[in-house]
């Protein structure tokens, strides 16, 4: 049996005594070994190694529905209730991309470019060269009339396309296109 040790808790919490002591005894009653384990797993989200599905070993398939509920709104016009759901996934589980890139386009139909173009970023960090990402962002970037980062963009979902045969790619070459005449 592992020996439990005294907790000392925060000070703010003198001012709520009998929170403070249930606090107290629910701690106390953690051993220190997983006491230490969560600690760690919290220097990790915060730190951006572990999302929050992953401290609290929520189950993925819970995740994958609300994401389907979410698009399932977004498809049906309801930007509101599709960008609510999809900005507490971005929150709980922020190393997936398709959470920041589904939220962009929320904010991207909803002509609101410069948090389209944020959300695209983070996509983009949680999975490179996504080819959708990039004409997304790209596509926004035109409407907040920025060229250079709009073709930069593009050009990069181009290059990711060798073959031509990636819709989005193909998007992309029409944009250009465009752009040049």
């Amino acid at each position: 049996m592992q020996k439990r040790v005294g907790v000392k808790l925060p000070s703010f919490l003198d001012k709520k005594p009998d929170l403070k002591k249930k606090i107290a005894e629910v701690v106390g009653q953690t051993p220190l070994a997983k006491r230490k384990q969560d600690i760690e797993k919290l220097k990790q989200f915060f730190t951006g190694e572990l999302s929050w599905v992953e401290v609290k070993q929520l189950p993925r398939r819970y995740i994958n529905e609300m994401a389907k509920i979410a698009t399932m709104e977004f498809k049906l016009g309801h930007l509101k209730r599709a960008e609510a759901i999809f900005k507490g996934l971005c929150v709980i589980d922020h190393k997936t991309a398709y959470h920041h890139r589904a939220l962009g386009a929320v904010y991207q139909k909803q002509k609101n470019f410069e948090s389209a173009v944020e959300k695209y970023n983070m996509a983009l960090v949680a999975k490179e060269n996504d080819i959708s990402t990039l004409v997304n962002r790209g596509e926004c970037y035109l409407h907040l009339n920025n060229k250079v980062q709009a073709l930069a963009d593009l050009n990069a979902a181009i290059n990711l396309d060798k073959n031509g045969k990636n819709p989005w790619a193909n998007r992309a070459r029409v944009l250009v296109k465009g752009l040049k005449q």
